[in-house]
């Protein structure tokens, strides 16, 4: 129980996926289907796969996208800069309380977050997964939509299934 209360440094995201996670684990009925499921939650998928991050201001050279589109403005630009690499789990801004699926960019070179939906990112938390260029492309063009972990169940659910985006091939 310790394990699921936030010390001082912890990154609040981090300790909102800890105790969603801990709560599902709890009320998971074996009767559900998912018993031989990786994971829960997409919580405790973000939680095992992911790493926090804390928001810092955006570069100057990149202005603000369209709001409330994070999934399409981090994709696109990923395409466009090589060095900045789509991720993908939850966040919470400094206006907010309440952690909410978001995407945003990692800069390989900084390692600092490149935030370009949220109108103030700095200060923000986040806890993603970094997903890869050719998965991303599979998915958006598969399904015509942006976004991983709110279609996962596009594809039966691998996130949760396996621990891994696409599903496994078959021979």
């Amino acid at each position: 129980m310790t394990d699921i209360i936030q010390e001082a440094t912890e990154n609040p995201v981090t300790a909102y996926l800890k105790t969603v996670s801990l709560g599902i684990a709890t009320f998971h009925d074996a009767r559900t289907g998912r018993e031989n499921w990786k994971y829960l939650s997409y919580e405790a998928a973000v939680l095992a796969l992911g790493k926090p991050y804390t928001g810092s201001p955006r570069p100057p050279a990149m202005h603000r996208r369209t709001p409330k589109q994070c999934f399409m403005n981090s994709y696109r630009m990923s395409k466009r800069h090589p060095n900045l690499v789509y991720c993908e789990g939850y966040a919470v801004s400094h206006i907010s309380p309440l952690p909410v699926q978001h995407a945003w960019l990692i800069d390989m070179n900084t390692g600092k977050v490149v935030d370009l939906t949220w109108e103030h990112p700095s200060g923000a938390s986040y806890h993603g997964i970094l997903i890869d260029e050719e998965t991303l492309d599979i998915l958006a063009l598969k399904h015509g939509v942006y976004g991983v972990l709110g279609n996962d169940y596009l594809l039966d659910a691998p996130l949760l299934r396996y621990g891994t985006f696409l599903p496994p091939t078959t021979p």
